[in-house]
């Protein structure tokens, strides 16, 4: 697919009409994006050392970076001076599990984006420049379950560290938007880097319908199995973990 979107935009890029274009657009892209972050890889190491010996497949790591489809929508003002107001959405889903010879310990993490650009900036003929900022609004759910001999499947605390993990990462970046508009089609291209002036940094991901002492997924594991008392939320999961660059390119068509 990002092979046939860069032959779809160099399509574009030699079709004839290039000229400035005002209108709503709808968009189909790939943004390149933080996943998983490290604490989650200390997590892996550290339960996969503590059970070495009963283990008989460790966690795998989950991406750090990702590479998906986004879909949105972009309405834009380009004749001379440049504008555009738009909206991207993307999600990455990935689970992992442990076999620990009777029953397995699994884990999947869902990521959720919504992104608002605004960019200012100028066009040269069928090129547009642009600043931008971004109001960047990341969900993320992280299901711990056990899965037993007979098929079973329990999300309950009788095994730690099962819950249902949420969080959330709102934030305002700035970056760059530049592209090409041909007819009522446009190629464009954006780089996002957060500022982290929004949010709490220190907010773990958190299970809020837990009933034990530890309502945080772990980072280190033999710290988190330590915590008698649920009070080193700072060792585990935060949400700050997860402000992340994002670079997409895409291929729009101008609707109205």
């Amino acid at each position: 697919m990002p092979r046939l979107l860069i032959a779809l935009a160099l399509a574009v890029l030699s079709a004839p009409g290039l000229g400035a274009q005002t209108g709503l657009y709808a968009h189909l892209g790939f943004e390149r994006t933080g996943f998983a972050p490290e604490a989650l890889d200390v997590f892996t190491d550290t339960y996969n050392a503590y059970y070495s010996q009963r283990i008989v497949t460790p966690f795998e790591y989950a991406d750090a970076t990702v590479t998906r489809p986004v879909f949105g929508a972009t309405f834009r003002y380009a004749a001379g001076l440049y504008a555009a107001l738009g909206y991207q959405y993307g999600r990455t889903t990935q689970q992992r599990q442990a076999d620990l010879g009777g029953l397995a310990q699994q884990v999947e993490l869902r990521v959720f984006d919504h992104n608002v650009h605004v960019e200012m900036g100028f066009t040269v003929g069928p090129v547009y420049v642009a600043g931008l900022a971004t109001g960047l609004f990341r969900g993320e759910v992280l299901t711990a379950e056990t899965v037993y001999p007979d098929g079973s499947v329990s999300i309950g605390n009788e095994v730690l560290p099962n819950g249902y993990y949420t969080g959330s990462t709102p934030d305002l970046g700035f970056g760059v938007a530049a592209g090409f508009l041909a007819g009522r089609l446009a190629v464009p291209v954006r780089i996002v880097f957060p500022s982290k002036f929004l949010g709490s940094f220190d907010q773990p991901v958190t299970d809020y319908d837990r009933q034990a002492f530890r309502t945080y997924f772990p980072g280190d594991w033999v710290r988190y199995l330590e915590d008698d008392s649920g009070f080193d939320e700072a060792s585990g999961l935060q949400v700050g973990d997860f402000y992340t660059p994002h670079f997409s390119i895409g291929l729009e068509f101008r609707l109205l």
